[in-house]
């Protein structure tokens, strides 16, 4: 099995504000009959022994019974706060973490990037798309918790590159752009859905 003995859990990150969304929440937009959250559950559970959501909301997911929900500790410095909060709490000895408004999540993608965490299993494991790093849709050793949190103490406003610059990182190359592309994707706008078309 690509998830060794299940040793990795999966990280849903649901903690930004959605400003030119209407502060509407992003995992709740409907895409082809389905929230981004049910398409990207169906695919998580197929992996993912261990399910975390990492949000300010808890409130509005008390419908969902197999996740586990957590805020953040550290609040209010972006999205490596949830990555901190999310290595915290998981169970296994890495997570694939993600951020809550990408619609497109591929199972094969998914288990490429594990396999080839338990290739260098000490690692992060950061995707290259067309479009740059892909750090939330990425596989992090929970052994990285402590150097999030120092950061994180350590700077007000930090983003999560500054991690790669501290951790032993692996930036993994994607050959089919456009693949890359649909399946990084994520929704900022009500235009973005526009570009869902494959």
């Amino acid at each position: 099995m690509v998830n060794q003995e299940k040793r990795i859990s999966a990280v849903i990150l649901a903690g930004g504000k959605a400003t030119r969304y209407g502060g509407r929440n992003k995992a709740f937009i409907q895409v082809d009959g389905l929230t981004i959250f049910e398409r990207n559950m169906k695919v998580l559970r197929e992996l993912f022994p261990e399910i975390l959501l990492i949000t300010n909301e808890p409130g509005s997911y008390d419908f969902v019974t197999d996740v586990k929900i957590y805020t953040d500790i550290i609040a209010g410095k972006g999205p490596l706060s949830g990555i901190h909060s999310g290595l915290k709490h998981i169970n296994g000895e890495a997570a694939f973490i993600f951020a809550c408004d990408m619609p497109n999540l591929d199972k094969d993608i998914i288990s490429q990037q594990i396999d080839a965490y338990w290739r260098k299993p000490d690692r992060i494991q950061i995707p290259v798309s067309g479009r740059g790093q892909e750090p939330l849709h990425a596989v992090y050793p929970k052994a990285a918790f402590h150097e999030v949190e120092r950061i994180l103490l350590q700077h007000k406003n930090p983003r999560i590159r500054l991690l790669f610059s501290h951790y032993p990182t692996l930036f993994r190359k994607f050959d089919n752009i456009a693949l890359a592309n649909h399946v990084f994707m994520n929704i900022n706008s009500p235009g973005d859905l526009n570009a869902m078309k494959f």
